[in-house]
């Protein structure tokens, strides 16, 4: 047990390399709801669901060639928007390295869609049920 007691989240940050770039991204192509850029400028809030989303610049840009493979997002979505989201991140305008995210979507069958930057693939696998 701890020693107080957490009521929610408030917000969870991920780093970016370009704040301009990454608001295009989650509030463009993914359609996070902007609500907008801290007063530091370096700092950018979106919302999705009940979760606030801060997209903070790094001081310095970290190497696009370094991939965290433990590090990723996850998004709940339709089952029309799991096999959209395929295809949008695998084509044209497919993420860049640094980052993997995952579409789960809760139907019959729980399933994911993994999406790795670089490799433009999307690999569909089943899921146990939590």
């Amino acid at each position: 047990m701890g020693t107080f007691k957490i009521e929610g989240v408030t917000h969870w940050s991920i780093p970016v390399n370009n704040l301009k770039e990454s608001e295009d991204f989650y509030g463009g192509l993914l359609g996070l709801k902007p609500i907008g850029r801290l007063t530091n400028n370096v700092m950018s809030c979106f919302n999705v669901g009940d979760h606030n989303i801060l997209l903070c610049e790094r001081e310095k840009p970290q190497d696009k060639s370094i991939v965290e493979d433990r590090v990723h997002h996850s998004f709940t979505v339709s089952p029309e928007g799991f096999t959209q989201a395929c295809k949008t991140l695998t084509g044209p305008r497919a993420i860049s390295p640094g980052v993997s995210f995952t579409f789960t979507t809760l139907a019959e069958t729980v399933s994911k869609s993994v999406i790795r930057p670089g490799r433009r693939e999307c690999q569909n696998r089943p899921m146990r049920r939590l």
